[in-house]
Order: structure tokens, then C-alpha cells, then sequence
């Protein structure tokens, strides 16, 4: 329903095989880069090293495109990160100042992923999936909703455009 301006799929990185694309729709006359973001998951060791590696091309690919002379106004990532938002594996995008979705919301927990079986699986979750966004959005809902085939719960947020006269 919004004219795409470039559809792109992420280059082949190390290990990186999850599809993932990158891009660019106009809203109102203004443009969004929109990530959709699946990154290894740190089951071990060699793939936490990877993960992080994805993570920094993920920061330095976002931070090119807002530094860009034709740059969009905004730019969204979202998906699975494979670690909750606070953790040094994304501080890197928190560098950015992107902001969480579920927290600029203030829509509690968001937990994405659990254990289904075993000991861990009576643990509350915690949030592995994430909308993370740029400061020119405001982000005005955020949801998680159920499981549906796959070990994560889907994610999902709206954003408006910041008012000029936001902080």
C-alpha cells in the first residue's frame, strides 16, 4: 500500500543465512528504511562471536543510511535479535539511539521467547524480538501476539512521525 523506493537483500555475512532484506517505503511524503532483522541465535560460543559480528554490520548499515546525503528520515529494525535489548550484544544499535518499541510504549514486559520444555519452561520468558526505531518516530503500541509455528511470539508496533516540536 506505500510505494517502495528499493527492496535489498542483506549481503551474505559469515554464518548469516536467515533471510533478511532491507527497505525503503515513503509515509506521508517521507521516507523509512525498514530492517527486517533475524540474527543468529549465541547457542555457542563460535555463533556468539557471529552474532555480535551480524549485530555491527546490522549498526554500521542503519548509521550509513541516516548519514547518507539522500538519506530517509527515519529508519526501523525489527525482528528477531536473539537478545534481550539491553544487553551488550545490541549495544552497538542502542549507540544509534534507536529506541525499543515496547518500551517507549510502556507496554511491560513483551516477553517473545521461553523454553517450552523442561525446568525453564515454568520461567516467565523475556524479550528476544524487537521494533527498535529512530528519534524522528514516536512509537504509540506495541504488542506481542502468539505463538504461531514458531518458538518466538510475533511482534508488533505502530509509529507516528515526531511532532518538530517533541524533545
Amino acid at each position: 500500500r506505500r510505494p517502495l523506493r528499493e527492496v535489498r537483500p542483506y549481503p551474505a555475512r559469515g554464518s548469516w543465512t536467515e533471510p533478511n532484506c532491507r527497505i525503503e517505503v515513503e509515509h506521508l511524503g517521507r521516507r523509512v528504511a525498514i530492517y527486517c532483522v533475524h540474527v543468529l541465535p549465541p547457542a555457542r560460543l563460535e555463533l556468539v562471536a557471529e552474532q555480535r559480528r551480524q549485530i555491527a554490520w546490522l549498526a554500521g548499515d542503519a548509521e550509513a543510511t541516516l548519514a547518507r546525503p539522500d538519506a530517509p528520515e527515519a529508519v526501523i529494525l525489527a525482528g528477531d535479535f536473539n537478545a534481550p535489548f539491553h544487553t551488550n550484544h545490541l549495544r552497538e544499535l542502542r549507540g544509534l539511539g534507536l529506541r525499543e518499541s515496547h518500551a517507549a510504549a510502556g507496554a511491560g514486559r513483551g516477553a517473545t521467547w521461553k523454553p517450552r520444555g523442561g525446568l525453564l519452561s515454568r520461567a516467565p520468558g523475556i524479550r528476544l524480538d524487537h521494533t527498535m526505531f529512530s528519534l524522528a518516530l514516536r512509537c504509540v503500541g506495541a504488542t506481542v501476539g502468539p505463538y504461531v509455528g514458531s518458538d518466538h511470539q510475533p511482534i508488533a508496533a505502530r509509529f507516528v512521525w515526531r511532532d518538530e516540536s517533541e524533545p
